[in-house]
C-alpha cells in the first residue's frame, strides 16, 4: 500500500504518541492473520492493555475481522485489542460496514478505532482516554 507523507507523518506522530505515554511499540509483527504494523503494550494498575495497529488494505481488514476470535485467542483475556484503521481506506468502509465491525468486535471485547485523517493526535488522546482507563 502507498502511504503518502500526510500518513507517514501521521503515523510517525502516532508512534511518539504512544512511545510518549509508556507504550512498548514494536513495529511488523507477524500474526495469523495478516501483518500488524504496529504492536503497543502499556500496564495501566494490574491491567496491560495491547493495542494492534492494521495498516494494509481493506480486503485484509474484512479478513481479519472475520477472524477477530484468532486475536483473542493469543493475547491475555485481561488485555485490549485495539485495530486502528488508516485513513487511507477507512473511509471507504461505510457506516453500516464499520457499525457492523464495532459490533462484532466489542461482542469479542475488541475496540475498533478509526483514525480520522486530522487531527490525528487529539482524536486518538481522545480514543485512547476512552479505553485506556
Amino acid at each position: 500500500m502507498q502511504i503518502n507523507v500526510r500518513e507517514k507523518d501521521a503515523h510517525r506522530a502516532f508512534v511518539k504518541y504512544l512511545k510518549d505515554n509508556q507504550f512498548f511499540v514494536q513495529e511488523e509483527i507477524p500474526l495469523p492473520v495478516g501483518r500488524i504494523d504496529i504492536l503497543a503494550k502499556r500496564t495501566v494498575g494490574v491491567r496491560e492493555e495491547t493495542f494492534l495497529i492494521e495498516v494494509k488494505s481493506e480486503k485484509q481488514i474484512k479478513r481479519a475481522i472475520g477472524q477477530l476470535e484468532v486475536y483473542k485467542q493469543h493475547v491475555p483475556a485481561n488485555e485490549y485489542i485495539a485495530c486502528l484503521f488508516n485513513p487511507n481506506f477507512g473511509k471507504s468502509l461505510n457506516t453500516v460496514t464499520m457499525t457492523e465491525y464495532r459490533k462484532v468486535a466489542k461482542s469479542l471485547g475488541i475496540v475498533l478505532i478509526r483514525i480520522e485523517d486530522t487531527p490525528v493526535l487529539p482524536y486518538l488522546k481522545k480514543e485512547i482516554g476512552l479505553y485506556g482507563r
